[in-house]
């Protein structure tokens, strides 16, 4: 098992105790998995590149008062790099989301998530810190289901060089509590 993977099964565990917790006090919680897209802008250094769609799961639950949340991200992608070899991204986010709309079953909020990410591909691996504001929208079909839409704008420092990626996700959510 990977650092990555354990600090994503750490974070996934969290998340699951704090929503059992979040059920049995009656605080809001959401949960939402689905397809990301990111593109790394090009550096000094490195070209543009867009990569497959990947996945992105997170999990928040409302604290202290009504519009502010706290949230977790974990998300992956890849992509072939010039010589056909597989190169992965994977990002383990957490911070807050304060709703600047929050409806009945609209909620649209600006969020500010920091951590780290990793690059690597065969033979190479970098990760370092990483900070992703953003925008989520959750539009509820249901009482406890809908879908979830997030843009945000990743800086991450990986050996003394800054990588820009715009991310784009597209999912579902479900409302557990209140």
């Amino acid at each position: 098992m990977t650092g990555v993977t354990r600090i994503a099964a750490a974070l996934g565990l969290m998340l699951l105790a704090s929503s059992a917790n979040a059920e049995a006090d009656g605080s809001p919680v959401d949960v939402a998995g689905g397809y990301t897209a990111i593109r790394q802008l090009g550096t000094t250094v490195t070209h543009a590149t867009d990569f497959k769609p990947g996945w992105f799961v997170s999990a928040g639950r409302q604290a202290f008062v009504r519009r502010l949340w706290i949230a977790g991200d974990v998300s992956g992608a890849s992509h072939n790099n010039l010589v056909g070899e597989t190169a992965r991204l994977v990002a383990v986010l957490a911070g807050a989301h304060v709703a600047v709309i929050d409806l009945a079953r609209v909620r649209v909020s600006g969020q500010l998530l920091a951590g780290f990410e990793r690059f690597s591909e065969p033979g190479f691996a970098e990760r370092g810190p990483a900070v992703e504001p953003g925008m989520v929208g959750d539009a509820m079909l249901t009482r406890r289901l809908g879908v979830r839409a997030l843009v945000g704008y990743r800086l991450g420092r990986e050996n003394k060089t800054t990588f820009k990626e715009v991310r784009a996700s597209i999912g579902a959510v479900a409302r557990l509590g209140r």
